[in-house]
């Protein structure tokens, strides 16, 4: 990613334009927006995240209900 590329992603205002963004630059564009999404995701919080791309998860064996219950634990870790 060039330093112009990084600035724009920085001024992103929400989860959703950050993942847009990162597919937009192109090339490899699932591992960029998975990268993009783990950082715009602990960045936004659960709260940042549209319901409507959670809902999209698939819940198998390390799906959606597994991440929610590994951040809820990570976050009683940090927080108590």
């Amino acid at each position: 990613m060039r330093k112009s590329q990084l600035i724009r992603f920085a001024r992103a205002e929400s989860f959703q334009e950050s993942i847009l963004f990162a597919i937009s630059l192109g090339g490899d564009t699932d591992t960029i927006a998975a990268m993009t999404g783990a950082i715009s995701g602990a960045f936004y919080g659960v709260e940042g995240i549209p319901s409507s791309r959670k809902n999209e998860l698939e819940d198998g064996e390390k799906g959606r209900s597994y991440i929610e219950k590994l951040a809820k634990e990570l976050w009683s870790i940090k927080y108590g």
